[in-house]
């Protein structure tokens, strides 16, 4: 799954969120509309810079030196605001890969466990990209 990019959109990085990061997205915001707006906001995170305290106008901060989140303030009604962990990723793209891996409350505390969670999907992120052989059947 990928916020991906359009014909028109062609500057800036890639946008993925890891199947896990989508099913959380589900649970918190179960309208299409609150998806929608959250994808928008995630999108900024194309130009985001290593050490950028912001995306376009939301605020991000780094969890540790691997993990960072972005900080959306819920405009519409439907939660308090979201936390949008994510991860850099230099390759395959030329410009690296911003990788969603969690979206959860804002108010949620960010413990000790999640923090394992996150670098378990993390690895799953990395095993599924980086991992990936050559066709086998190519030797045969």
């Amino acid at each position: 799954m990928s916020f991906g990019r359009t014909d028109a959109e062609d500057s800036g990085r890639r946008v993925r969120i890891g199947r896990p990061a989508f099913q959380d997205l589900h649970l918190l915001l179960p309208r299409l509309l609150g998806r929608a707006q959250l994808r928008r906001q995630a999108m900024k995170l194309r130009w985001w810079q290593r050490g950028d305290r912001s995306a376009g106008d939301v605020d991000c901060c780094s969890i540790d030196s691997e993990f960072f989140e972005l900080l959306v303030l819920d405009d519409y009604g439907l939660t308090d605001g979201l936390r949008i962990a994510f991860c850099e990723e230099p390759t395959p793209e030329p410009d690296g890969t911003i990788w969603v891996l969690s979206v959860m409350r804002q108010g949620e505390p960010l413990s000790s466990a999640a923090m394992d969670i996150i670098r378990g999907r993390r690895a799953i992120v990395r095993e599924r990209t980086d991992g990936w052989l050559p066709n086998d059947f190519d030797r045969c």
